[in-house]
């Protein structure tokens, strides 16, 4: 049975933001709402035993795609899935090409029936899903792996927030970091020009220097 993992692999340094929730969509020009704090996993049934290895020793070959960010994780994945079936064996290898699935053969050759799982490190578009459905009848079974900030379409992706290593700053609050980045702080934290004003006592009068504002 074909399977879809959908995985996202990030690195983090250095700096760590603040533990608040993830802000929600508002109307423009209004602060946004606060979601309920959550976590989300596939529902699996309680009563499921732990895992043991097929006592008659499975034989399957399995084919699959995966994108090129994370060669390092899919082969992780295969050792792993290997000591615990010996008699699968898995067609994944490089090149690896790119997530999108027109752009990505095997992706395609997945959505479209000719392989048994891919990995994906954007989440499925409208279009894959369609076409996935229309050849199987139903849709993919997917595996949520190192999501991102919220669990909405697009929000797929974590952030990290890196400085330099001789930064004596340790830590930044999300309304600090939309005050960094955006131009309508939400979050209702004032402007910020200077490390100073992000009590960097030390680098009070370096300016901040950094991409433009996105918002």
């Amino acid at each position: 049975m074909a399977a879809a993992l959908v995985v996202m692999a990030v690195t983090y340094e250095n700096v760590v933001v603040s533990a608040e929730p993830q802000a929600t969509d508002a109307p423009d020009g209004a602060p946004r709402l606060l979601p309920e704090p959550e976590t989300w996993r596939p529902a699996v049934d309680g009563l499921l035993p732990a895992y043991a290895p097929c006592r008659n020793g499975w034989q399957r070959s399995l084919s699959g795609s995966a994108p090129p960010i994370m060669p390092a994780l899919v082969e992780a994945w295969v050792a792993g899935s290997r000591e615990r079936q010996s008699g699968v064996s898995f067609a994944l290898g490089p090149p690896w090409l790119p997530p999108q699935g027109r752009l990505n053969p095997a992706l395609q050759d997945f959505l479209e029936g000719r392989r048994d799982f891919a990995f994906l490190s954007r989440e499925p578009s409208v279009e894959d899903l369609r076409t996935f459905v229309r050849h199987h009848g139903h849709e993919p079974w997917a595996i949520p792996v190192a999501m991102g900030s919220w669990r909405h379409f697009g929000f797929v992706d974590a952030v990290g927030i890196i400085v330099n290593e001789a930064n004596p700053i340790r830590s930044l609050s999300l309304a600090q970091v939309d005050a960094l980045f955006s131009e309508s702080r939400l979050r209702g934290h004032p402007p910020v020009t200077h490390w100073g004003e992000l009590g960097v006592a030390q680098w009070a009068g370096k300016p901040v220097n950094g991409p433009p504002s996105l918002s």
